[in-house]
């Protein structure tokens, strides 16, 4: 068979794969989303962010619970690629996993969120993309894709910190 034709054959294959991937995907998971507006959003953000952008392009967002976001963390693969610096880092992890979510699943709450990273609480190391994750019960999580490490957002001391680590936020994107 020429090359031409095998190829064909192969995308078409590939694209029913991915389409009945997602589908079953879907069926397996059994979401039950509570929907809530971009100003819902912005009101359990404002209280930890008051002062941060906060940018949506969607009008409504879909929430489920944590229980969930942890299941779907377990069968993502995000964390199994490459980190390679200055082209697939920290802003492609950050937007591939909220692709990803958003695709595979129509949950399209993760927001990406630009922001500096401490080593520690003194240490600046660099500026950083992530994720946050508001779940059903409007907790808000952030979330580091390229590791899947989550923890519930709280402060101490007056700063925000992960596993130990200080990050600040400059800005969030949702949709």
């Amino acid at each position: 068979m020429p090359d031409e034709i095998v190829n064909q054959i192969s995308k078409k294959i590939g694209m029913l794969l991915i389409d009945n991937g997602m589908r079953f995907l879907q069926q397996a998971f059994h979401l039950a989303p509570i929907k809530v507006s971009s100003a819902e959003i912005n009101q359990i953000l404002r209280p930890y962010f008051p002062s941060n952008n906060i940018t949506h392009l969607d009008g409504f967002y879909h929430l489920i619970p944590i229980n969930q976001w942890r299941e779907l963390i377990a069968v993502d693969w995000t964390d199994t690629k490459k980190w390679v610096l200055d082209f697939f880092d920290c802003d492609q992890f950050s937007n591939y996993f909220s692709a990803n979510m958003a695709m595979f699943y129509e949950i399209n709450s993760v927001g990406r969120v630009y922001g500096k990273l401490w080593k520690g609480t003194d240490q600046f190391v660099d500026y950083h993309y992530f994720n946050v994750i508001i779940d059903s019960d409007k907790k808000i999580w952030f979330f580091e894709p390229a590791s899947d490490k989550m923890s519930e957002v709280a402060y101490q001391g007056g700063m925000l910190l992960i596993g130990g680590n200080r990050y600040e936020c400059i800005s969030f994107v949702f949709g």
